[in-house]
């Protein structure tokens, strides 16, 4: 599918406005997923930040969607726990009522060659990258 693009060949969003739309963007804290969480804020959609670990991070992206005029939070939530994971999105329906859009961005790495990883780092691994999409 194309990209749509304006009259002067911008970019243009897709969606031009969301309206009480809402996204879970886990992984929210950093990297592409704090891009992401930016151009859902700025293309109208609330935000719940999920995060692993980095709390600090997290608030200050929810903050920098909220000067984009729309409702955003930060929720500790590991993709690697199941239950993290529904607790977030309680948290979510409570907040918002709902739940429109996930954006999976939540990744692990580790740049050890694979026959030097332990076991317990493979697992993490794993439980992220693989399992934690689901």
């Amino acid at each position: 599918m194309p990209i749509p693009h304006t009259l002067d060949g911008t970019a243009a969003s897709a969606q031009p406005s969301a309206p009480h739309r809402v996204a879970v963007v886990t992984g929210g804290s950093r990297g592409i997923g704090r891009r992401t969480v930016g151009r859902l804020a700025a293309d109208g959609y609330a935000v719940v930040v999920g995060y692993a670990g980095n709390r600090d991070e997290a608030e200050a992206a929810a903050k920098e969607a909220v000067t984009s005029g729309v409702r955003a939070i930060a929720v500790r939530a590991d993709v690697a726990d199941e239950h993290a994971v529904a607790a977030l999105f309680d948290t979510a329906e409570a907040e918002f009522g709902g739940v429109d859009v996930v954006v999976h961005a939540a990744g692990r790495i580790s740049l050890a060659p694979i026959a030097e990883l332990d076991l317990a780092v493979l697992d993490d691994l794993h439980r992220t990258n693989i399992r934690g999409t689901f």
